[in-house]
């Protein structure tokens, strides 16, 4: 799909750590290669992408709908996302005013529409007597409504089909149709057989999708042979369909709206829920084998809901500790995942119900409480990450683990300057760092040196001690090239490049860290940008402004395709320098507003006041 594209290898190895068969990426990065894949689907022919129900995805899954609207050019990309209007709670611009996007309100049908809908789905014109009427009157204009009473209708045998057509049996005006959807389809659940409910269930505890093995694990022994004629029968009721699967050798089916799905799981005993839980993760363990760590969120979740329908329905044994220990486990190994994508509110999430469900204690507690502090200080909550990573040091010092000890402190301290500068000095930050390279450098930790040189390299770029920031920065770079960490050799070699361009460094010696970093910068879009603006710093001092303006602009045009937009302010600033240093100070000055302006926007105040400073620009006339 993507053959002939520049970018075919980091886009489809991006789109393979999306599904779990490789390390994750950066999610900026992640986004891009989506985009890239829906931009190739679009040039063969125009592309909908319909997404249902986006009122319950997560925050990164909205980021990448929303990154997909504002970023996708020249490509015929239709995105159909349909929602509640409580979405427009936690995305208000999304209700007007947001660029490429328009919202349509789903009035009720009018009793036209609603006859045509009882039309199709019967597929005959001729309706029988009053059915029509009688049914819009009462569902008030309400699809899914209309259907459920049309099914239930046909359930009771009130209305059914001969040779001539669909015809009535009875008096339809005495049906009496349940005040609720809810309570609609709660009536039709309760005229299945014994055995088509209980693989109902089955299938609602696992989700709105399942797979057939799924189910045969779940239902009593006595009923598996069955189990293909009860599905059909499912599918012909119209409470199931079957789905494209992505296992094979296994069938695959979807609720045919998640209401459906809903109803059945609410009518669930809680103890029984708690069985069938259970046995789904223990399914999902069995046949996933080594790959189980692809499916540890849902694993996790399963477990989870296990441990909560336990303990609310009695004091936790030792089975729903166990239980909780393993929701734990599979919950927290997927938020640090997720941290290691750049996910950090899915992070957050994911580590906090692991604390809850597990209650872990001593180490254990301490290193999820150190990825829950890091995913909450990158999400801005950073009095709660300071809670999280003081806690996280108490845990380690008390069960002798120096690294994380050392690692939280770090992080402690991070989140500290941030949400109160003043309570820490730059140089009690930097002697902390410095004895935790100590430490790191005992214990042999390369995460550990990897991360506290890059905060040492950043603290001494901020007051522009670039030098050093270089130095400190090029140790980063070793030990995380020895630890393998994707995201701390990004961060590394991004702030070596940025401390070369503002330093002593020579164009010659940055030519040369450039060209010996590209196997590394090749890896990954958004150091590609990084790596393509400090080129043009490099030409623009040698007095090539023609060729530093078209790599910067380059470098501005890919972080807006990442659509990383406090990157593109950043690159903005560099064309800034550039056009200064080639004497053409409107140009300049039009950069450096457009730097100041995306700062603004995305509400940084931390940069903003020296781009405002760079923005007054003298007028050359």
């Amino acid at each position: 799909m993507l053959e002939g594209d520049e970018h075919q290898e980091v886009a489809c190895r991006h789109i393979s750590q999306l599904m779990g068969v490789a390390e994750s990426a950066a999610g900026e990065e992640t986004f891009w290669a989506i985009r890239r894949f829906f931009e190739a689907v679009a040039r063969e022919r125009p592309l909908v992408v319909v997404f249902d129900d986006i009122h319950w995805g997560e925050p990164t899954f909205l980021d990448l709908v929303d990154h997909i609207a504002d970023w996708s050019r020249g490509s015929p990309i239709l995105l159909l996302c349909m929602a509640r209007l409580d979405l427009l709670d936690i995305r208000p611009t999304w209700g007007g005013g947001k660029r490429n996007a328009a919202t349509v309100s789903l009035e009720p049908l009018t009793e036209e529409q609603a006859t045509a809908l009882v039309a199709n789905l019967l597929g005959s014109a001729q309706l029988p007597g009053a059915l029509p009427r009688r049914i819009v009157e009462k569902t008030e204009g309400n699809p899914l409504f209309v259907e459920e009473t049309l099914a239930m209708l046909i359930d009771e045998g009130l209305i059914v089909r001969d040779d001539e057509g669909w015809r009535a049996i009875g008096d339809l005006s005495a049906v009496t149709v349940p005040p609720s959807i809810h309570a609609l389809l709660s009536a039709r659940l309760d005229r299945l057989t014994s055995e088509e409910r209980m693989v109902l269930e089955a299938a609602a505890v696992i989700g709105n999708e399942f797979f057939a093995g799924a189910v045969r694990n779940l239902v009593p022994v006595d009923i598996r042979e069955r189990l293909p004629s009860d599905l059909m029968a499912l599918v012909r009721k119209e409470l199931i369909h079957p789905q494209h699967t992505t296992l094979p050798g296994e069938e695959a089916f979807r609720f045919r709206h998640l209401l459906i799905r809903d109803s059945t799981y609410d009518a669930i005993a809680k103890i029984r829920r708690a069985e069938l839980h259970e046995r789904v993760a223990d399914w999902l363990e069995r046949v996933a084998g080594d790959a189980v760590v692809e499916q540890e969120e849902i694993v996790g979740y399963h477990l989870e809901q296990a441990s909560i329908y336990r303990t609310q329905l009695a004091p936790a044994d030792e089975s729903a500790q166990a239980i909780g220990g393993r929701a734990a486990a599979h919950l927290a190994s997927a938020g640090r995942r997720a941290s290691s994508r750049n996910d950090f509110p899915a992070a957050a999430n994911l580590l906090r119900r692991a604390l809850i469900v597990g209650t872990p204690a001593g180490a254990e507690r301490g290193a999820i409480l150190y990825h829950l502090g890091v995913a909450l200080g990158e999400v801005g909550d950073a009095g709660a990450a300071f809670v999280a990573l003081d806690e996280a040091v108490s845990l380690a010092a008390l069960s002798g683990d120096r690294s994380l000890e050392w690692l939280a402190r770090i992080g402690r301290s991070e989140v500290q300057s941030e949400a109160d500068p003043h309570s820490l000095t730059t140089d009690a930050f930097r002697e902390e760092l410095e004895e935790a390279i100590r430490a790191f450098e005992e214990l042999g930790d390369e995460t550990g040196l990897a991360t506290a040189w890059r905060e040492l390299a950043f603290l001494e770029f901020m007051p522009c001690l670039y030098d050093r920031a270089e130095r400190e920065a090029r140790r980063a770079l070793a030990h995380a090239r020895a630890c393998g960490e994707d995201r701390l050799l990004s961060e590394s070699i991004r702030t070596l490049l940025f401390a070369q361009t503002f330093g002593s460094t020579t164009p010659e010696a940055g030519y040369r860290t450039l060209d010996g970093l590209s196997e590394d910068i090749s890896r990954s879009r958004s150091i590609e940008a990084s790596a393509l603006a400090v080129r043009g710093a490099f030409e623009a001092i040698e007095g090539s402004f023609e060729e530093a303006r078209r790599l910067t602009r380059r470098a501005i045009a890919l972080a807006e395709a990442l659509g990383t937009r406090v990157m593109v302010s950043v690159y903005e600033a560099f064309l800034g320098e550039v056009e200064m240093a080639a004497g053409d100070a409107i140009a300049a000055e039009r950069a450096y507003r457009r730097n100041y302006e995306i700062l603004d926007e995305t509400g940084n105040e931390g940069y903003k006041s020296t781009a405002a400073a760079k923005g007054r620009v003298p007028s050359s006339g």
